[in-house]
């Protein structure tokens, strides 16, 4: 499932350590990330998250360099100069 559609239901997130889903994940309050390719790394924190460890915390919002737009309305203000 995608992970904006998977944030609704309020679920433990493991997601791949890449600029994209740092993103994505933004400042929801329980993700961890894995290293790509690292897949022992990745069964530890499945195996850590089935056994209720606590490694699940708030992520902080990547600083995204201006321009940028929140939403599709805004992006489109942006691309047509208003």
């Amino acid at each position: 499932m995608p992970i904006t559609e998977f944030k609704s239901t309020g679920k433990p997130i493991l997601a791949a350590d890449l600029p994209y889903a740092h993103e994505t994940v933004g400042d929801y309050a329980h993700a961890a990330f894995f290293e790509v390719g690292n897949d022992v790394q990745l069964a530890s924190l499945m195996r850590r998250a089935a056994e209720g460890d606590p490694l699940f915390g708030p992520v902080k919002s990547l600083q995204i360099p201006q321009p940028f737009a929140q939403n599709w309305p805004e992006l489109w203000k942006m691309l047509l100069g208003q």
